[in-house]
Order: C-alpha cells, then structure tokens, then sequence
C-alpha cells in the first residue's frame, strides 16, 4: 500500500525497515576513537637558537658543551679561547667572553652574540677562491 507525501508515493513499511536499519546502526558500537597523539616535543640544537632573543634571552649561561654547539666549533676550540695562556701568548686568538662559576666556565647568550656579530665576515661567492668584501670590526 503506498502513501502520499508531499506529491511523492512512499512505502511506509519500507520506510520504517530502513528507519529500523538505521536506529540499528547507530546503536551498534563502532569502532574506538583513536587515542590522542602524545604531545610532540622538538628540542632545537643551539646553532639554531643563537639568534632567537624570543626564545633564549641574553642573561641565559651556557655551559661549554652549548657554547660549543652554538659556535659551531669542537669544545676545544672553546677552550682554547678562553685559556689564560692562549690570551697572554697568541695575538692572533680572540678570546670569548666567559665567567667562570665554582670553577666551571660558562657564557652569557648576549655576549656570544656580540662576539660573534663582531667577527661576521661577509664573502662573495662564485669565484674559486672566497673573497672577502667586508670585515666588521670589533
């Protein structure tokens, strides 16, 4: 037996069967929501934080393992810019600026920045051989 409805002939008990089916579906247990991802946590290496201000002021003390980092060089190299006698006997070793804490030597972020914008070199590349077009001074 069809009705009318709205100038449309419908079956209603095919119409309950699928309303059936569909009240059936929904009440079925579907398969879990997912577990929320754990939070992700990216540690920057230091040589990309040197110049971030917002993230690592310039009162922040590294120790000479993130100096290092942040410099680029082996911690060798930072020894040697700070050691005493390397000042004394070596005009051609620029020393870093460093406190030294309980013995241990560390660096001021804002110093190093400083240190480093003073010995920036800018090179034109292209040729063979680099060629330095501008050297700042300390």
């Amino acid at each position: 037996m069809l009705a009318r409805y709205g100038g449309l002939a419908v079956n209603p008990a095919a119409v309950a069967a699928a309303l059936n089916a569909l009240a059936h579906a929904l009440s079925e247990p579907g398969p879990a929501a997912p577990a929320p991802a754990p939070p992700v946590q990216v540690v920057l290496p230091w040589n990309v934080l040197v110049w971030r201000r917002d993230l690592v002021p310039d009162e922040v003390l590294l120790s000479v393992q993130e100096a290092a980092e942040a410099l680029g060089v082996p911690k060798s190299a930072i020894y040697r810019r700070t050691s005493k006698w390397r000042r004394e006997h070596d005009a051609s070793c620029s020393p870093l600026p460093h406190l030294r804490i309980g013995g241990a030597l560390r660096f001021r972020m804002g110093e190093l920045r400083t240190w480093l914008k003073g010995r920036e070199v800018t090179v034109v590349p292209g040729s063979p051989a680099l060629r330095v077009v501008e050297r700042a001074r300390p």
